[in-house]
């Protein structure tokens, strides 16, 4: 039988296990684990868990009797699917509302977690209050086992030595709603088929180290900052708003994996702290004040001036790009940054997509090496005026090496319209050249620069 009526049971630091019965402040539980126990294991109404200030540290339950020794142990309770809000707490089937000055504190007499929920069928929702390491633990707060956590307006705090501030993982799924998680080796983790979800709409909060792993995914929506670094192995969404952009200030490691970007900026003090070799990436307006660096695989640089964000970064760097990578960008990307200083791909060979008409590519040439530009046209009709542009090792403002080589390749389509611009230099050397298919029509074009300006050998 479950209870057939909503109902609060009151937690207090200075309650009783033995004797209280939870019903009122006066006669409280003195831990969370003690009011959880005295639920019906089916909860068909909603119950609120009202804990009050104070540090938890311990169970009504010894360490050794469970699984994960947790301070707030929840399995196999049976609930309801759905919590919400409403004005200033949450309801649903079970809610913990924690006290502003609520600790639970992992890592100390015996519990090496903080809240654990695991096998539960429902939904549980967790409000305020903070989640912290008191000494060395593994997790602060985990959804495990299908079970879906729902926290809002909390501190994840693993500063005082925490594995794994929050994790989802054997498909468990978190929710997390205007709630910082700092300080722990990792604070966001999740593992194959779970989820995990962070959005601030109110207010602009922190998050620390995420590492996504194979076949999960963590998104990120609204005013979101990613302060430390972000390492993906499954898929990653980091989704701002028109007013409230994502930003990761850290570094991300994206190799074997997905990311889709919107009104995202990395802004890392890392110069070259973003690294990926994906499958697949996208992106919309989208900016950044490092160097990509592209191990290989698929890049949609799609969205109103995608690129480089809307010109929103004055230093936006090149585009390392090393051999098997393919970058497809739709025509109105802007290659530029807010000084107008042409910021493009650096380090050849490299495959593009031709999209359009005066389409220009800026090319960091790597000096001293051979280059081979691989351009592809999908659509079968020929594209006109589009420019290979600053072909040069710009980045100290000096001219490729003399007997630097570059190899224009047409790839796939109808044809392109190619002129080679040195555009850095003094006397700047132009050819105009048709790559494509036809009798007329070249399938590559090899260039070498000698002094100041490239010269066509084939």
């Amino acid at each position: 039988m479950g209870n057939s009526e909503a109902q609060t049971v009151y937690v207090r630091i200075d309650g009783n296990d033995t004797v209280g019965d939870g019903v009122s402040p006066t006669t409280a539980f003195k831990t969370p684990q003690r009011a959880l126990d005295s639920l019906p294991e089916l909860v068909d109404l909603s119950v609120q868990i009202d804990i009050g200030p104070g540090i938890y540290s311990t169970s009504s339950r010894a360490p050794q009797s469970l699984d994960r020794p947790a301070v707030i142990y929840i399995d196999q309770l049976r609930s309801g699917r759905r919590t919400s809000q409403e004005a200033e707490g949450l309801i649903g089937s079970l809610v913990l509302k924690l006290d502003p000055n609520t600790v639970i504190q992992a890592g100390k007499n015996g519990y090496a977690y903080g809240i654990y929920c695991t096998g539960h069928s429902g939904s549980i929702a967790i409000w305020g209050g903070k989640v912290e390491a008191g000494a060395r633990c593994n997790t602060l707060i985990t959804a495990h086992r299908g079970t879906y956590v729902h926290l809002r307006k909390m501190q994840v705090d693993g500063s005082k030595g925490a594995s794994i501030g929050l994790l989802a993982e054997a498909g468990g799924f978190l929710e997390c709603v205007d709630t910082d998680a700092n300080g722990s080796k990792v604070d966001l983790q999740t593992y194959f088929g779970s989820f995990a979800q962070m959005a601030a709409p109110n207010s602009s909060h922190e998050i620390g180290h995420i590492a996504v792993g194979p076949g999960s995914m963590a998104s990120i929506f609204m005013r979101m900052r990613v302060t430390q670094s972000l390492t993906n192995r499954g898929i990653c969404e980091l989704n701002g708003g028109p007013n409230s952009r994502v930003s990761l200030e850290g570094s991300y490691d994206g190799r074997n994996s997905q990311l889709h970007a919107i009104r995202t900026d990395f802004v890392t003090k890392e110069p070259d702290a973003v690294i990926a070799k994906c499958d697949n990436w996208h992106t919309g307006d989208f900016g950044f004040d490092c160097t990509l660096n592209l191990h290989g695989g698929i890049y949609n640089l799609a969205g109103s001036r995608a690129f480089v964000g809307g010109n929103r970064s004055p230093h936006a760097r090149p585009v390392l790009a090393i051999p098997g990578t393919f970058i497809y960008r739709d025509a109105s990307i802007d290659w530029t940054n807010s000084e107008g200083i042409k910021k493009g791909v650096y380090l050849l060979p490299l495959t593009v997509s031709v999209p359009d008409d005066n389409f220009t590519i800026p090319v960091t040439f790597n000096s001293g090496s051979s280059g081979l530009i691989q351009l592809v046209n999908q659509t079968g009709s020929i594209r006109r005026n589009c420019v290979i542009a600053d072909v040069a090792a710009t980045t100290n403002g000096h001219h490729p090496d003399t007997g630097s080589e570059l190899t224009l390749v047409h790839v796939e389509g109808q044809g392109i319209e190619i002129t080679l611009d040195a555009g850095l230099i003094d006397n700047p050397q132009k050819e105009r050249l048709i790559l494509g298919r036809g009798p007329s029509m070249a399938r590559s074009a090899r260039f070498i620069w000698l002094d100041q300006g490239w010269v066509r050998l084939s």
